[in-house]
């Protein structure tokens, strides 16, 4: 059932075929407005691929829609939704380009988003001389958070 209803949503973005391209994923209006719209279409493989059959679309999606989706999938989705690199691990930089996307700064107020990013690495890392958050130290962080990720088609 909740298969059949992403089909219908689905097919409304892409005239009737059963693949989606590229240009139609970032035209639906949640992922266009979003900050993290690149990301996003690394996740759903786009940075690979022109275009996305709805089957893998919908496993792709799954993380972000399916409320009961495993938390190890939608830990793995949200860490590589900040691997700004693709590398395997945030860095400070990773974080700080995260931050730079989701947070409104007051204008006037003056945050240091360097030492924002450090202290973040220093805190979730197990071992302190760890330059960069693994995935199995994002986890373990991460673990028990309600992790509501959602894309309205």
């Amino acid at each position: 059932r909740e298969l059949h209803s992403l089909r219908r949503r689905f097919l409304q973005h892409v005239s009737d075929r059963d693949y989606i391209t590229r240009d139609e994923f970032a035209a639906i209006p949640s992922v266009n407005i979003s900050p993290l719209r690149d990301r996003l279409m690394v996740c759903f493989g786009f940075h690979q691929l022109d275009w996305l059959p709805f089957r893998d679309f919908a496993e792709a999606i799954a993380p972000f829609n399916n409320p009961s989706a495993p938390a190890d999938q939608k830990l793995r989705v949200a860490f590589q939704l900040q691997d700004f690199d693709d590398d395997g691990e945030l860095s400070a930089t990773d974080v700080r380009c995260y931050l730079e996307r989701i947070i409104t700064i007051p204008e006037g107020a003056e945050i240091d988003l360097e030492a924002v990013a450090a202290r973040i690495i220093q805190e979730a890392c197990t071992n302190p001389a760890q330059k960069a958050i693994t995935q199995a130290d994002f986890s373990r962080v991460m673990q028990g958070a309600d992790l509501r990720l959602y894309i309205p088609l």
